[in-house]
């Protein structure tokens, strides 16, 4: 469609049945783009997720810039398009909602007992 510009090339990558797209909005300068997809496939081949790897890559990117290439031209224009990837936990949440549910438990049988003991008196 007339005024999609790039999204018109991802949407077609889309349609072809790639999940994911990793992309700029914009033409950005050959030496930052070679440090952030360095940094992004380090990230994603040391097991983080495709928008966790560029974010971190971004942010050491901005660890060693100077005030010129710190500028939001240089690194903003990356963005992810498809699906997202559900982050690994490294807690199993049963072990998080359990004891939650056996303190709730515990909350709700002294209440009807006390309700009981309560009801009895008078």
């Amino acid at each position: 469609y007339k005024g999609e510009g790039v999204m018109s090339l991802a949407r077609g990558f889309m349609y072809a049945g790639v999940p994911n797209v990793l992309m700029s909005l914009w033409a950005v300068n050959d030496r930052s783009t070679s440090e952030i997809m360095q940094a992004f496939y380090k990230h994603v081949d040391a097991g983080k997720t495709k928008e966790a790897a560029l974010r971190q890559a971004k942010l050491d990117y901005l660890a060693t810039a100077d005030d010129v290439t710190a500028n939001p031209y240089y690194w903003a224009p990356f963005v992810i398009l498809g699906e997202v990837e559900e982050e690994e936990s490294s807690v199993d949440s049963w072990w998080v909602v359990f004891p939650v549910l056996i303190v709730i438990l515990i909350i709700i049988i002294n209440n009807r007992r006390k309700y009981r003991y309560y009801k009895k008196r008078d």
